[in-house]
């Protein structure tokens, strides 16, 4: 009886299978293929097929280039808008077509600022689409202190990232 209803279901995940869009945001073309490789690997991981692809290349993202005009993305926020065109359009794709999973590398390639982020992922589940990250696997974690190494591994990264 079990192996009938099991065989039931994945008769019916192969007939629906899970869906997701990928959102890359890089500082460069090659930096960007390689984020999407690795969402792609992600996506597989999940039985997910990759519906479609949004790609933001902005060369302001550099360390370099990023610290000689912060002041001026502060004063100007139509230019920090802009740097996310494809973002924009990932989140209309999603108000369109029923997604599982939007796949990405970390919280911080949809936003920076905590609050924004928190809103944006609201807007996101309400649509029932789940975002999902291939550097943090939280669904692999059994225990909180894995959980607390995982943030602590990511922020030492961004804060290695802007110190180079």
């Amino acid at each position: 009886m079990k192996t009938q209803k099991i065989a039931e279901v994945k008769s019916k995940n192969e007939a629906n299978p899970k869906t997701a869009i990928i959102y890359c945001r890089a500082a460069t073309k090659e930096e960007a293929k390689r984020q999407q490789a690795e969402a792609e690997k992600r996506a597989k991981e999940l039985n997910a097929v990759v519906k479609a692809v949004f790609i933001d290349i902005n060369p302001m993202s550099k360390p370099i280039v990023r610290r000689r005009f912060v002041r001026f993305f502060i004063k100007n926020q139509r230019l920090k808008a802009d740097r996310q065109k494809e973002w924009r359009k990932a989140t209309a794709y999603l108000k369109e077509h029923k997604t599982d999973y939007a796949i990405t590398r970390s919280p911080d390639r949809i936003s920076r600022n905590t609050l924004e982020f928190y809103k944006i992922e609201g807007n996101i589940k309400r649509l029932g689409t789940r975002l999902v990250y291939y550097t943090i696997k939280l669904e692999d974690m059994d225990t909180f202190e894995e959980f607390e190494d995982s943030i602590a591994k990511e922020l030492a990264a961004v804060i290695k990232a802007d110190l180079a």
